[in-house]
Formats: C-alpha cells, structure tokens, sequence
C-alpha cells in the first residue's frame, strides 16, 4: 500500500524552513532595530535544493517594503522527487509598519489545492481555509509581530553569541494552525562564520552562515543540501536520475500476516537508515508523544468541516471511547475504496471522490478521531504487501490515545490493532531509505514468526 504523501513528507524540512523566520532570511549588518535588519533584507535569494548529488527543488525569499510602510515576507519552495509530480509551497507574511508591528495578514498555499489566508482581527486572528469547493473559518489565539519574526537575526547581531550559546523564537506553523517555539545553537565558529544548528520538522538542520550571517549552505541530515545559488541554476530542475520503487523485496511469503504477533528479519543495504536487525511486535509506536499536541484542527485534518461532522454524528452514539476508536476505524474504512497511486490530496476530496490511497485513509481516521476529541495522528512506515512476489511498501496507518495510552491502528486493512509487519518510520529514516534504494536494492530476510 504505497503512500503517495511519503513523496511531500520525505522534503517536508522545506516547508518548515520555508515557514520558518529564521536563518534564510538573515541580517549582514549588527543593527539590533528590527526594522533596520528588514531593510537590509530587501531584495530576493535563491536557493538550490539536491538530494544527494541531484538537484530536487529551488527556494525562493524576497522581502519588500510597501509604498504604506508595510514590510511583507514571501516564500515559494518548490521541489521534484519523481514521476513528475511536483510539489510547490507558497507563503507571504505581512507585518504594519507601526508600532507594534504586528502580523496583519498571511497566506499559504501547496500544491494539493489548500488555500489558507490570516487576518488579524484586532485580539486574534481567522484563518480562512479553503480545500476546493469546501472552506470553513477557524479563530486562532495568536500574538505575533515583526519582532517574533526576526528574534534570531536581532539575537545574532545584538549578542554575537559564542559556540555552544542557543536562542529560541516564536514562529507560526501554518500546516498546523499554532505557533511553535524553534530553537537555534551556535555549533562552532569558523573561518566562514557561524555553524547553527536549527530545529526543523524533519530532522535538526545545518546551516554554514557567513561572517555577516548569510546562509553559504545548509544541510539535513547528510541527506539534503540547501545552497545559495544563481537564479538560473536553483531553478534548473529535474526528474531524479535514479529511480526507486518505493517497495523492498523479502525473501519469503508471510501467510496470513495480519496475525503475526512478533516479527524478527534481517535488513540489508540500509545503511544507517535501519539496524541491521529489526525484532518487530503488533504493539509498536512511532512515538508516544504529549496527546495535546495531536488534538485540534490542522489543514490537513478539517474537523469542523460539515462532512465530518455528519460522520460523526453518525457514528457516536452510547459508546466509551474503546468502543468509539473502533467504530471510528470502521468508519473510515468502510467510507472510502482503496485506489493505488491515485491519492486524493485531502480528506474531503477523498470523501467526495469515494476512494483513495492508504494516507487518504489514515487522514480520515485522524480528522474524525479529533472532531470527537480523540488524539491522534497519522503515521508512515513499512508494511508487509502478501502475493506472487511478496514486498514491504511504504504505508500510512493511526496512533489513537485511547485510556490513557496510545494505540495503533489501520483504518485501510480495517485493524483495530496492527500486526507486526508494520514498521513505523521517522521522516529522517524514510528520506534515508528512499535515498539508499537509488544506489542498492533493500531487501528484507525473515528470520523468526509468532503467529497470535
């Protein structure tokens, strides 16, 4: 059950560096107004994105003062993993230019058709989203200003901080509807500048500043590279030279795999996206997690949306919240057809459409677990595909905090509780493998069953 979202996840570092305020767009003088390090960033930059040794995507920063005083920040990110598919990430933040300088209005767009717009409305502020023919409001309690914004920049010229020393700023997550606390840590200094270490959505990013604190390159995880770059050259982009399947052969069939209890294969080819060795179990977790965090409304997950809400209602009932999360896996398995590589792009066009992938499933379910305030969230991993020539595929499934634990479930296979043969992966180690499997096939060798 391939998941067609692995493609956006595996570069979804450069969304939240395109989100972020911070080290893209820097100050070059030690001015500490604000407003002086927003002077001295008019203007654009490009940057190249390369995956490995190939050139995946382009970044583009520009800021501009308006004619009104207003200073506004723009961000498209756009990137190309295979197949065509493009993926492009559009942002635009706007800050008064009065005092307090506050954020007046922001904008986001991707590639899968949601449109996002923020409007300060005096205390707080609506977000207006749209995903296509449906659109709905959400209030948000958020105080952002220019200074937020530029906390990083105001921190390094004010304080020319030494190795070790680490600062953190508010920055607004759009995907998710909040604002986020990002910390930075100065790693070394060099001949070249500053080396920050930055934390970021996929894994902790790398970013060689120079002396007047522009960013010479960044890196993430050994994996992607950022580098400031001519426009002609960012913008050059191409299909990967090196395809992958997004599957991995195993040397055995698994009959009946949806009750194996305990799982133990041997990895080859992984590198260090994998230990040699995985002793998997039905009850494993990506993660535990503060269940606050996985509760609430993101763009991806649409609870006040009328058709989830009539889902909902239909589905409640006289039921513990057990008894609910399986009904509520039932729900969504029974609410959409399984239609391989033709991925919805959202929960409500999947619902209008009828079928979907296996992360249009997973999303479902984690949209009506949170409209009944059930947290939960989807997760992407390895799970074992039975037939002639048996092989692990990337998958999406659910993680639910029911009674005060979390558990997992798959809405697609319609289990209330996973078998073994799913294998829950960070973002980092599913960018890991997808890049190892360019160079030398994965495969898997059982070594040991335990059937329930």
């Amino acid at each position: 059950m391939i998941s067609s979202d692995f493609k956006r996840r595996v570069l979804v570092f450069c969304i939240g560096l395109a989100a972020a305020g911070g080290v893209l767009w820097v100050n070059e003088t030690q001015r500490p107004s604000q407003l002086n390090i927003a002077r001295n960033m008019l203007g654009g930059q490009w940057f190249r994105i390369d995956l490995g040794n190939q050139h995946v995507g382009y970044m583009f920063n520009d800021t501009q003062l308006e004619p009104n005083g207003n200073w506004t920040f723009n961000s498209t990110t756009h990137f190309l993993l295979q197949d065509s598919s493009a993926k492009t990430i559009t942002k635009s933040l706007t800050f008064a230019g009065h005092p307090p300088y506050d954020l007046t209005y922001a904008s986001f767009e991707n590639s899968d058709g949601v449109q996002t717009e923020f409007l300060h409305t005096g205390s707080t502020y609506s977000a207006s989203i749209h995903r296509g023919s449906e659109s709905n409001e959400v209030e948000l309690d958020w105080d952002f200003t220019l200074k937020d914004f530029l906390g990083f920049e105001a921190w390094l010229s004010e304080h020319r901080p030494q190795a070790g020393a680490s600062h953190g700023v508010r920055d607004p997550d759009f995907e998710k509807l909040r604002i986020v606390q990002r910390s930075y840590r100065i790693l070394e200094l060099n001949e070249q500048g500053y080396v920050v270490e930055t934390s970021a959505l996929l894994a902790p990013t790398v970013t060689q500043l120079d002396r007047t604190f522009r960013p010479l390159s960044l890196s993430m995880a050994g994996l992607f590279t950022i580098k400031r770059a001519a426009e002609v050259d960012a913008v050059a982009v191409k299909e990967m030279k090196s395809k992958t399947s997004y599957v991995f052969s195993v040397d055995q069939r698994l009959v009946n795999h949806t009750r194996i209890g305990a799982l133990t294969m041997r990895v080859y080819n992984a590198g260090k996206a994998l230990p040699q060795q995985l002793d998997l179990n039905r009850e494993v977790l990506s993660a535990k997690g503060n269940p606050a965090h996985y509760i609430g409304e993101e763009l991806k997950y649409p609870i006040t949306a009328r058709k989830i809400q009539t889902l909902l209602q239909g589905a409640i009932g006289q039921l513990s919240t057990t008894r609910l999360a399986e009904r509520l896996v039932d729900v969504a398995h029974h609410q959409l057809r399984y239609a391989e590589n033709n991925p919805a792009k959202g929960v409500l066009n999947a619902l209008s459409r009828g079928y979907g992938e296996c992360n249009d499933f997973a999303d479902l379910l984690t949209t009506l677990a949170r409209a009944a305030q059930i947290p939960a969230r989807t997760v992407f991993g390895l799970a074992y595909k039975d037939g002639p020539n048996p092989v692990f595929m990337y998958h999406a499934w659910n993680e639910l905090y029911v009674d005060h634990q979390w558990i997992a479930v798959d809405p697609t296979w319609n289990q209330t509780q996973i078998d073994a043969t799913h294998i829950p992966l960070s973002d980092e180690q599913s960018a890991a493998l997808m890049l190892a499997h360019t160079h030398k096939p994965i495969h898997f060798e059982v070594l040991r069953t335990r059937y329930l």
